[in-house]
C-alpha cells in the first residue's frame, strides 16, 4: 500500500494500515515528515511547533486508536489558551 504524503494524516493513515497487516511506504515530497506535526528551525537556535493549533481540534479517540501513550505522549489540556 502507498500513501502519498507523510503528514499527520498520511502518517496516521499508514498506521492504521500497518496495524492491518498491510505493507506501507509513505511518500512524502519534502525533505521532512510529520506535516503540521513537525517542529521546525524558522530562525536560527529556535524551533517552532508548526501546527501546534492542530492540537484544539485532536480527537482524544487517536491516544487509544494509535496507542500513543504507549510511546510517552501526554497530552496536557490548559485552563486557558
Amino acid at each position: 500500500m502507498i500513501v502519498v504524503g507523510a503528514g499527520h494524516n498520511g502518517l496516521t493513515a499508514g498506521s492504521l494500515l500497518a496495524k492491518q497487516g498491510l505493507k506501507v511506504l509513505c511518500l512524502e515530497k519534502t525533505n521532512w515528515n510529520g506535516g503540521q506535526a513537525a517542529s521546525k528551525e524558522l530562525f536560527k537556535g529556535y524551533k517552532h511547533s508548526v501546527g501546534a493549533w492542530a492540537l484544539l481540534v485532536f480527537r482524544r479517540e487517536m491516544l487509544k486508536l494509535l496507542d500513543l501513550e504507549k510511546y510517552g505522549l501526554e497530552l496536557i489540556t490548559p485552563e486557558s489558551s
